[in-house]
């Protein structure tokens, strides 16, 4: 795979920003890639695009809720241990007042 930068002239095809997972369609010769300075973008063959579509397509299914489910819990989790250092710190509150 051959990296270019943004700005500089490429052949069509298919280009990955590995910086953002997005796959920018070229369809001119000689047209300049989008996007700012420090974006890179790498070719991929049209070939090997329709392998890692529908894989990627695979484990967006696979990976989503797995993903909802994590950050539900960890939010959860959060909640529950605000609960108790609120009340860890008015017990602490109640024992020096009590003093």
């Amino acid at each position: 795979m051959r990296t270019k930068k943004a700005g500089e002239a490429a052949r069509g095809g298919f280009y990955l920003n590995p910086r953002s997972w997005e796959i920018h369609l070229h369809r001119k010769d000689g047209e300049a890639l989008p996007g700012g300075e420090a974006d890179r973008y790498l070719r991929i063959p049209t070939v090997s695009l329709l392998a890692l579509g529908p894989a990627m397509g695979f484990l967006f299914v696979i990976f989503l809720p797995a993903i909802g489910f994590a950050l539900f819990f960890r939010e959860i989790g959060r909640r529950v241990a605000g609960w108790f250092v609120r009340m860890a710190a008015t017990a602490r509150e109640a024992k020096i007042k009590t003093r």
